[in-house]
């Protein structure tokens, strides 16, 4: 276990802390806590992590109907996107608005 950075003594200080609050200090003070080796790469991993977690995709199904599904095939077509990229950038477009 790595040693502790100095930490100043607040004990005298009065805090109101909620009992999560609490009960994180607690472990704090019995070193429940480990510093990490390298920080940075530890925050690499977690920011990669959670990117990857908000890019999942998921399958919907929907039923669009066969004139519909022909016109996005052909604005596919024009534009160069395969139609289910197509699809889901107009429904991510249609989230995102306000």
């Amino acid at each position: 276990m790595r040693k502790k950075n100095k930490v100043i003594d607040i004990t005298n200080i009065d805090v109101d802390v909620d009992d999560y609050e609490k009960e994180i200090i607690d472990d704090y003070d019995n070193d429940m806590y480990e510093s990490v080796e390298n920080i940075a790469a530890e925050k690499a991993k977690f920011k990669q992590l959670a990117a990857d977690f908000v890019q999942k995709k998921a399958s919907v199904i929907v039923r669009i109907s066969k004139q519909d599904i022909l016109k996005i095939k052909r604005k596919s077509l024009e534009t160069g996107i395969p139609y289910q990229t197509l699809m889901s950038s107009v429904l991510h477009q249609f989230a995102q608005s306000k």
